[in-house]
């Protein structure tokens, strides 16, 4: 609705804009016209407010972006070895990653795209650091009291390729998982959380075992090991992922839609991986008690 106000016997229309800069005018207008003046201020102010107030009651955000980023460095650590299982060569990282896309459906659905293309961008670079730390370290002088030198050099410099493609994969996979998962959510709509994760499951597990295998172990492993390895680590994670889904991942999507009492729609986000703002207003959550 329209708002005139009175200066001198002139009907001004009311806007957030005249106000801003022209401060002044409100010195001009009668009492009537400055309680709608206010009225306007105070509206434009509260949608800022609501939009504020969302942003800082989540309580869990934080731990779940640090334990993402945690459990990352982790699996990076863990594959400096390779384990044998079932005839099968795999990392040692693979025994925790899956745990991953867990977080990755958490901080998607309750928290919302936006969030999640921050969090990745974060893991990402602190996964970079993590592997230029371990290179600065092998390549400076040891001490003359330490005689672990080529031991270390020989487990840990030979895992900066894989550390690199664990983090060129992870960018791709979750950017690409968290873009389907709510692209889903935008057409179907709340429910089917299985159908969202599925598919998100498996378009985000082809890039990132494939382009993981690419990267680190190209011109390393033979073809065949490769594509023994790419199958089976795509099979185990697609069974693992889809056997916790009623076990695990939907009650804890839920417990996190509980306890933050929210369930958010990226409905008219900006799915751009490279952008950085976050600006959801209340009619993106759908949480309803």
């Amino acid at each position: 609705m329209q708002q005139y106000i009175d200066i001198n016997g002139q009907k001004i229309l009311l806007t957030q804009e005249l106000i801003d800069s022209n401060p002044e005018i409100l010195n001009q207008v009668d009492g009537k016209s400055a309680y709608f003046a206010g009225r306007a201020r105070g509206c434009f102010d509260t949608d800022r407010i609501d939009y504020v107030v969302r942003k800082q009651e989540y309580k869990y955000i934080l731990p779940l972006s640090i334990a993402l980023v945690l459990v990352m460095i982790i699996s990076n650590i863990l594959s400096s070895k390779l384990v044998s299982l079932f005839g099968f060569t795999i990392t040692g990282g693979m025994f925790i990653y899956p745990f991953t896309y867990l977080f990755d459906y958490v901080i998607t659905d309750v928290y919302g795209f936006q969030y999640s293309r921050r969090v990745v961008w974060s893991a990402f670079f602190s996964m970079m650091f993590f592997t230029f730390a371990i290179w600065l370290v092998i390549i400076l002088p040891p001490s003359k009291f330490w005689h672990l030198q080529e031991s270390y050099a020989l487990v840990f410099g030979r895992m900066i390729r894989t550390y690199v493609a664990s983090s060129i994969t992870f960018l791709f996979s979750f950017m690409i998982s968290s873009y389907v998962f709510q692209k889903v959510k935008v057409k179907k709509g709340q429910g089917y959380l299985f159908q969202r994760m599925f598919r998100s499951l498996l378009v985000s597990e082809m890039v990132d075992t494939g382009l993981f295998c690419l990267i680190a172990f190209y011109g390393i492993w033979p073809l065949s090991s490769m594509l023994h390895f790419l199958m089976f680590s795509f099979s185990t994670k697609v069974v693992y992922e889809t056997i916790m889904y009623p076990i695990v991942t939907k009650p804890v999507i839920n417990w996190f839609k509980r306890a933050e009492q929210s369930d958010t729609l990226d409905s008219h986000t900006n799915f751009s991986p490279f952008k950085w703002e976050i600006n959801y207003k209340q009619e993106n959550n759908l949480y309803k008690a």
